[in-house]
């Protein structure tokens, strides 16, 4: 659970008010139904003790039939305003409710973008992800919203019936105190069990939704057929929802476990109530009807006291979901209009000090001792084996990895000291492991509403792609994908790469990059692409990044890494004189085109 004591409950209010402040922002009538919702209830509560006890008294020992009768329509009359009005107001609560969740779960999403993209790929925080999106999905905050209210509601019900409850025996209102400690200490076990759980779940659950969302996906279809997958990975699924299930149902037995004694407790304040008030009206010292009027008011004492134990440890509990996310929401967003690149570019600088990088839980560096100087307008080309450093020296440079070691300047400014959102718009990259969404092809270069339909034309001219765009039904208003509209198009791998390069083009940036992202091209094509995005991009620094040598020759600089260190860096011309490492690769190269050999880079 969380920290106890002063800090907890100061945690825990502030959790609160954040709360109730996040939700007004998306819902104003959120809390004017709880409130009628907690009106209402305490009416309904004090309404059913009282009524019952004037009805009898209309019929003990002298019976007055038009004032039991007028009793009763006036009973059923409020019982039905009641009903009528809680369930109508409770499913309006319902309805913003909704809206609150559908809120914070997109600020949560923004938020996520804001998680340093190292970090964002390790399990542990893909985990504690899927943690907090669960926590919004199950109403979290509603829920300490609704919790808080209903002690509210518990609290006003209390004042109605303390003038009846004050007249009863001590021992009685002192039971009912004592077995709202255990409600509270057995709920709050309950609450802590099931949050432990949810905590221990979340890997577990994000596999099997992996598993679920695989199965279905498309492209899978070829290999789960040919592969003959499908048992495979039926089976995995299978298997993870059996550890799930297990998991619950050790939850439901710690649970039961933990009600054991509130319940029996529950047992004797009514076996105690019933006796007492028994008792009192076979000596005479009550009335039939307030035999009905004290039973009716002290067990619903006893139960409000009891709700209201409940809820505080909901409240306690629903905290800690609440901080799984919270932290989360405040996040600087990663998520960036795409903005057509200015004309003139102001220059970019890049410096890479001493710069040393390893992966979070590895001891091996991926990157070591790399210094490096960029001018405005560079050309440069990275290149080496696979597993050589190439794209993490990429990252490194757009500031979604930190060095270990040393310092990145751009534009003589520390890399850390830039705010990401500003570091994101310098960088107009096209991965090799992009992606694309099934929106149009036009949303997909662009993303927003509002562009300029003349640009995106010019990018996908510049690309490579228009002809293609054009021949496809709607254009580029054609869906990339047929899973949910039957005349949309499926891009061929060249296509999608090119789209993406598309994108780039039309957001522009101080710095464009090319990491591998025409790998399904043939060399040609690549080559010709490459060539033709250095004439598009005169005056912009840019990086390339190919494992075939000859397609970034006509680059300013060339960088060869080899095991995560600088081997060799110059111009085409100057590497090839040295015969060193990238000769011999080149010359490898070379033979693969002119006597069938095999490109091993």
């Amino acid at each position: 659970m969380v920290k106890s004591g002063g800090s907890e409950l100061k945690k825990i209010c502030g959790n609160i008010g954040s709360s109730m402040k996040m939700a007004a922002s998306y819902s104003r009538s959120y809390f004017l139904y709880q409130t009628a919702n907690a009106l209402l209830g305490a009416g309904a509560t004090v309404a059913g003790v009282v009524f019952p006890a004037a009805i009898i008294r209309c019929l003990y020992p002298e019976p007055i039939m038009e004032s039991a009768i007028a009793y009763v329509l006036a009973w059923a009359v409020l019982q039905f305003f009641f009903n009528i009005s809680q369930n109508g107001i409770g499913k309006l609560a319902g309805i913003e409710e909704k809206r609150i969740n559908a809120g914070i779960m997109s600020r949560l999403n923004r938020g996520v973008s804001g998680i340093r993209y190292e970090e964002a790929e390790q399990s542990e925080t893909l985990d504690r992800i899927a943690f907090a999106r669960k926590s919004v999905e199950r109403s979290s905050m509603a829920r300490l919203i609704s919790s808080f209210s209903a002690i509210m509601a518990s609290f006003l019900s209390i004042a109605g019936l303390i003038s009846v409850v004050s007249r009863l025996s001590v021992f009685l209102f002192l039971l009912s105190l004592f077995i709202m400690l255990v409600r509270y200490k057995a709920t709050d076990k309950i609450v802590g069990l099931r949050y432990r759980a949810y905590e221990e779940k979340a890997g577990k659950e994000r596999l099997l939704y992996h598993t679920i969302w695989y199965l279905p996906d498309v492209p899978n279809g070829k290999e789960l057929r040919l592969y003959g997958l499908l048992d495979y990975v039926t089976g995995k699924f299978n298997q993870a929802r059996k550890e799930i299930y297990k998991m619950d149902d050790r939850l439901v037995m710690k649970m039961a476990k933990a009600m054991i004694l509130p319940t029996v407790m529950q047992g004797i304040q009514y076996l105690a109530i019933y006796g007492w008030m028994t008792f009192s009206l076979y000596k005479g010292e009550i009335s039939v009807s307030d035999f009905t009027l004290y039973t009716a008011a002290i067990l619903q004492f006893g139960n409000l006291l009891s709700g209201i134990a409940e809820n505080l440890a909901n409240i306690r509990g629903e905290s800690q979901y609440i901080e799984s996310y919270i932290d989360l929401l405040g996040g600087e967003s990663g998520v960036l209009d795409i903005q057509k690149r200015p004309e003139e570019n102001a220059g970019f600088t890049l410096e890479y000090q001493h710069v040393w990088y390893r992966y979070p839980g590895r001891e091996e560096y991926a990157l070591q001792d790399i210094n490096v100087s960029i001018k405005p307008g560079d050309k440069i080309s990275i290149v080496g084996l696979n597993g050589s450093g190439k794209t993490t020296f990429i990252k490194l440079a757009m500031g979604l990895y930190k060095p270990v070691k040393g310092r990145i300047l751009v534009n003589g400014r520390d890399m850390e000291d830039i705010p990401q959102d500003e570091r994101l718009r310098m960088f107009a990259p096209v991965f090799q492991d992009y992606f694309l969404t099934a929106y149009s092809v036009r949303e997909n270069i662009a993303f927003t509403e509002t562009a300029d339909n003349e640009t995106i034309e010019h990018a996908m001219e510049e690309a490579g792609i228009r002809k293609a765009v054009e021949a496809m039904p709607g254009g580029a208003e054609c869906m990339v994908t047929r899973r949910f509209d039957s005349k949309g198009c499926e891009l061929s791998g060249g296509e999608q790469q090119k789209t993406m390069l598309a994108k780039a083009l039309y957001k522009g940036g101080d710095v464009l990059i090319l990491d591998e992202p025409t790998a399904a091209l043939d060399p040609i094509a690549e080559n010709d692409i490459y060539r033709k995005y250095n004439e598009m991009t005169q005056g912009v620094t840019s990086f390339f990044i190919s494992h075939r040598l000859a397609s970034t020759s006509f680059c300013d600089r060339i960088i060869l890494l080899e095991d995560g260190r600088i081997a060799e860096q110059g111009t085409h011309e100057e590497l090839l004189a040295k015969q060193g490492r990238y000769w011999e690769m080149f010359n490898v190269q070379s033979r693969y085109y002119t006597e069938g050999g095999r490109d091993d880079f």
